[in-house]
């Protein structure tokens, strides 16, 4: 009985622990199973959180480009208009390797609008049709200031002043208001910034403005890939200089033209717009000094660089610098004698880049021409005209130049007293 009864005893100690080691094998493999479901949920979630931050990444990389190129234009925006190229557009080959940009996204990314804003180093360039155009947002106050600045200049000197502010070629395009509104491109009056000028200035005012409203349509007179005027706009506008000086202005007719084609100018440099290039500009010009011998000397800084042209026929590049044709370099001054001029008398010319296509009409009536460039003369006027005789001046500038600060403040340091 004693030896049955401990048989049953081993029998159900050996039953107990074959259930503890089935428990423990469960137990064992439901640790494994949630080992297993947590790396996956830990490699799961590693993953999104990865992506997420990449994203953050890459947004806040996004965001400051914008923020760099929004400091580059604003900076810009104050600067003489010089343009030199556009944001970097994707390769052909990045995009035909690229697993999310489609063949026909791709060709919807390449296609240039009609019309619209052009952020770039020169600022913002406005497209419409193939021509490219600079805002005008003068006001009265930027008018005054002009003014003032020459009123300053007038106050110095004996001799007669005149004044003429040239109209760009945003006065006069024709763009419908929807559009102007869609692409917020809104302009102020340059007739009335013109009348502001003319009210607060002793100048002698000069009006080019009515004789290029009058032919804009009929002549080319601005271009359509750079911001500057033509040779025609500028002889419109030294004709109505001689008829209120009282000299006698000289026919087109009396001098050979001769052009250069293919001319891409600012705005395309600024833009590498496929719509300019198609546009590209003719740029003609009057072979002045055939008739009227005269000699040249530009001055950058102190150097001076002696017998150079005063219109430049046979350019090497004219793609780029067509516009060059009229005195050549972008000096900071120019001393121009003529030979067969119709009067003894000297001319001071103080003016941005439309000086360089009316300059060389006036060789026909001055001995003597100072065009002082006040985009890069570095002077004082006072140090300038020390030792030269003058009998009469003329400013001439952009609407545009007019009105921004940084032309501004170089017109009021060059005629600030020398130290």
């Amino acid at each position: 009985m004693y030896e049955e009864q401990d048989f049953d005893n081993d029998t159900l100690d050996e039953k107990q622990k074959n259930k503890i080691y089935i428990k423990i094998i469960v137990a064992l493999a439901v640790v494994v199973v949630l080992l297993v479901v947590g790396m996956l949920f830990y490699m799961l979630y590693s993953k999104n959180d990865g992506d997420k931050e990449q994203s953050e990444e890459s947004k806040q990389s996004i965001e400051n480009s914008a923020l760099i190129s929004a400091d580059v234009s604003e900076e810009s925006l104050d600067e003489s208009m010089d343009i030199t190229e556009e944001p970097s557009i994707p390769s052909e080959e990045s995009l035909d390797s690229s697993e999310v940009v489609s063949e026909e996204s791709s060709e919807e990314i390449s296609e240039e609008p009609d019309h619209g804003w052009v952020i770039n180093p020169m600022g913002y360039t406005y497209l419409y049709y193939g021509a490219g155009f600079n805002q005008f947002n003068g006001t009265k106050a930027t008018a005054t200031k002009y003014a003032d600045a020459m009123n300053t200049f007038i106050s110095s000197v004996s001799f007669p002043v005149y004044s003429i502010i040239a109209p760009t070629a945003v006065e006069f395009v024709d763009i419908p208001f929807d559009i102007k509104q869609s692409d917020d491109f809104y302009n102020s009056s340059q007739k009335n910034f013109i009348s502001y000028v003319q009210a607060g200035t002793t100048a002698t005012s000069i009006d080019a403005y009515k004789s290029i409203a009058e032919n804009v349509k009929d002549q080319k007179l601005y271009f359509k890939t750079d911001k500057n005027w033509t040779a025609d706009a500028a002889y419109l506008a030294y004709v109505a200089f001689c008829e209120q000086t009282g000299n006698i202005a000289v026919s087109k007719e009396a001098y050979e033209m001769g052009s250069y084609t293919g001319y891409l100018g600012n705005f395309y440099n600024a833009t590498n717009s496929a719509k300019l290039k198609e546009n590209a500009d003719v740029v003609n010009y009057y072979k002045i000094d055939d008739v009227y011998p005269c000699s040249v000397t530009m001055y950058i800084g102190k150097l001076a660089y002696k017998d150079r042209a005063l219109i430049y026929t046979q350019l090497s590049n004219p793609t780029s610098y067509a516009n060059y044709a009229f005195l050549g370099d972008r000096g900071g001054s120019f001393t121009i004698t003529s030979e067969n001029s119709a009067s003894e008398k000297s001319l001071l010319v103080i003016g941005d880049s439309s000086a360089f296509a009316f300059v060389p009409y006036l060789v026909a009536n001055y001995r003597n021409i100072y065009f002082v460039n006040a985009e890069a003369f570095d002077g004082k006027m006072s140090e300038y005209l020390a030792e030269k005789t003058v009998d009469e001046a003329v400013f001439l500038s952009y609407a545009y130049s007019a009105s921004n600060q940084q032309y501004l403040t170089r017109l009021n340091n060059m005629f600030a007293s020398a130290e």
